[in-house]
């Protein structure tokens, strides 16, 4: 739900991005349980994303976003493996000449199963 709310405001962004997606992982992602289908993919990977719930976790860690304050990586990765209870791969990108994390990342087995991610993965 909260992705077709998103991709509403920002459609051809999320067109693009949905399709590249499909084609870097759902493709191979189509003989796992649940993601057979264009659609089922992504309502999987959205119950997943909002089994994980990775802004709640970084809450509870007394992490919260800020133009002012900053983390150390530890710090969230600390947070979020303790919460979900693995670690995962974290993306970063620069905004305005400032670090700010981008993307959290996290691996599952074949029975989607979280796991914790294999270093060349990234």
């Amino acid at each position: 739900m909260l992705m077709l709310l998103y991709c509403a405001a920002l459609m051809s962004i999320c067109f693009l991005s949905r399709a590249h997606e499909w084609k870097k992982h759902g493709t191979c992602a189509t003989r796992l349980p649940g993601c057979t289908t264009i659609a089922s993919y992504f309502q999987t990977t959205l119950r997943l994303r909002q089994a994980v719930d990775v802004r709640k976790g970084l809450q509870k860690a007394g992490i919260t976003p800020s133009d002012s304050v900053g983390y150390k990586v530890e710090h969230i990765l600390s947070a979020i493996k303790k919460h979900v209870g693995v670690k995962p791969l974290l993306g970063c990108s620069f905004f305005s000449g400032w670090p700010a994390l981008s993307q959290v990342s996290f691996c599952y087995n074949m029975k989607m199963e979280l796991i914790e991610c294999d270093f060349d993965v990234r």
